[in-house]
Parts: C-alpha cells; structure tokens; sequence
C-alpha cells in the first residue's frame, strides 16, 4: 500500500497498522489474529474456511453495483453487452461479475485481467489447480494478491473466456487515456482497458473482431491517485 493511500485512510479517522516487509497475505495472516485476540469485527472480501458470511454479504454488494450497468447499457445501446472485462485481485468481484453476466442468456464473454507480477489467476489455469504466485511491486496494488480465493476459484475458471495480463505501465498509459476522456481511474481501474487494447493488438483480436457488433462493459474500480509513474 502506497503512503498515499495510507494518508487517506488516517485521515478518515483509522490507525493503520503496518507489516514491514510483509505481503498482502502476511498482513491478512496479522488481522486475522488481531481480530481473535481483541474480538474486533474483521470486514474482509477474501474468504476462508470459517469465514464466509462477510465476504457473501460483500458479493451481494457487488451485485447491486452490476444491476447499474445493466440499466445504463439498456438506455443507451440497443441489446445487451457482448463483452465484460473485470479485474481479479482475490476474486470476489470478479466472481461476481462472472456470475453476473453468465446467467443472462446469451451471455457475453468475460475477460480477466491481472497485473504481471501478480497473475495468480492466470498461473492456475496454466497449472489446473489453484496455486499461490509469488509477487512482486506494482502500482496495481489492489491486484496484488498471490493467489485466487477458493470460492472465486469455484467459478472462475469456466466462467472466464480469457485470461489477461496487463504491465505497470499499459495500465498507466490507459489511466491517462481514460483521464483525457473524464474518467476518474487509477492504474486498477484502469486495467481493463489495457487489457482490451491488448486483446485487440494480440492473438484474442480475431475473437473480438468476430463480433458483428461489440458493446464492451469495462469495469474501473479505483480512482486516481498519486503513484510513482512507471518508466
């Protein structure tokens, strides 16, 4: 997590705590216990053998947000989307989005993105099985997550038509394009318009070419903030 980012969050309020040197999955490993021993309510998005009721409720937020989409794309287009890009992190949101849409009929593809140095998605389909990545620094910090959380990982994997992953900088370079165009996005809202101009510049160009009419959901989820630009 960015300073930036841990400003923000003290100045509504919170301590933030830090795990010097530690991993998104070692500071998880840290609230989990801190929860145990205080009784303190943990709101997490990731899910575990004994923790699920949260993380539901979670998705069910997320469905609510992808009902919004629906009704903005009814009044604008005539039809429905023909392609959903989402981005994967730990998976929630990108469960839901899968769920979501591949419960219409007929159901768009969807398209997952990643950062590269945190592709654990991708990593597990190579592999079949669900396999924790080691990480690396990238400015998609909400992305960076060494692996795909179980229930995600239920779904997933039929439900995502393609897997992609995006660098630090075509993720800054499609924030600055989404920026000049007057949307808000940081570098993992971002990223999934860096994976679509991937897809059409790559191998997955014919399959979107092959659409007679494309009407692509892509799906920003964080803001702009100050990082460091990538070279």
């Amino acid at each position: 997590m960015s300073d930036y980012t841990k400003d923000e969050i003290r100045s509504e309020g919170a301590e933030v705590k830090v795990v010097e040197g530690g991993s998104y999955s070692d500071t998880l490993a840290v609230v989990q216990e801190d929860a145990a021993t205080t009784g303190a309510l943990l709101v997490q998005d990731l899910s575990w053998d004994v923790y699920e009721e949260v993380p539901g409720w979670v998705a069910e937020g997320y469905s609510t947000m992808l009902q919004e989409p629906d009704r903005q794309i009814a009044d604008a287009v005539d039809g429905r989307p023909t392609l959903a890009i989402t981005s994967v992190g730990g998976g929630l949101w990108a469960q839901a989005v899968v769920e979501h849409y591949k419960a219409s009929s007929p159901a768009p593809q969807i398209i997952t993105v990643e950062a590269d140095t945190a592709a654990g998605f991708e990593e597990s389909l190579h592999c079949g099985s669900n396999t924790v990545v080691a990480t690396g620094d990238t400015i998609m910090a909400g992305l960076n997550s060494r692996s795909t959380m179980p229930t995600a990982w239920l779904i997933l994997p039929d439900g995502a038509d393609v897997a992609v992953v995006v660098t630090d900088r075509e993720a800054h370079d499609s924030g600055q394009e989404l920026q000049r165009r007057g949307v808000d996005a940081g570098p993992c809202g971002a990223a999934a318009l860096a994976a679509l101009r991937k897809l059409l510049c790559g191998e997955g160009g014919s399959l979107l070419r092959s659409m007679e009419r494309m009407v692509a959901v892509l799906f920003s989820t964080e803001g702009d903030w100050d990082y460091g630009v990538p070279e």
